[in-house]
């Protein structure tokens, strides 16, 4: 299970693992953003200290419609007790993780200040 915190400024906060390219593992902090439909976003200077390679040019789609282009990259991280290769978009502002990430997972929120966070494998019925 992953876990976290609601922060004082409504926002849903854990810490997920990626492997850098010298193999290490390095802890990031991110927000959880359900309106993101891609996996990761994260800003210039984290995918410096991972050593990430950009993959290409990604267009994607923001909030109001309008298109963008950001490059893209690939991570391994650490999720459900599992290494996986997630795709990273480097964007200005907080690292995300979005709902391709999330799918398969069951994400429950206390929406109070310093409210648990938690993310977990979704059981099947």
């Amino acid at each position: 299970m992953i876990t976290g915190r609601v922060t004082a400024d409504h926002e849903a906060r854990v810490r997920l693992q990626l492997r850098a390219a010298d193999g290490s593992l390095r802890t990031v902090e991110v927000v959880i953003d359900t309106g993101f439909t891609e996996f990761l976003a994260l800003p210039p200077d984290q995918i410096a200290a991972l050593g990430l390679t950009p993959e290409g040019l990604q267009e994607i789609f923001l909030a109001d419609g309008s298109p963008a282009l950001l490059l893209g990259y690939e991570a391994a991280a650490r999720w459900h007790d599992a290494e996986v290769t997630v795709e990273v978009l480097e964007v200005d502002g907080d690292a995300l993780i979005g709902m391709s990430l999330l799918e398969g997972s069951l994400l429950t929120m206390e929406v109070a200040r310093d409210g648990a966070v938690r993310i977990e494998p979704m059981t099947r019925r």
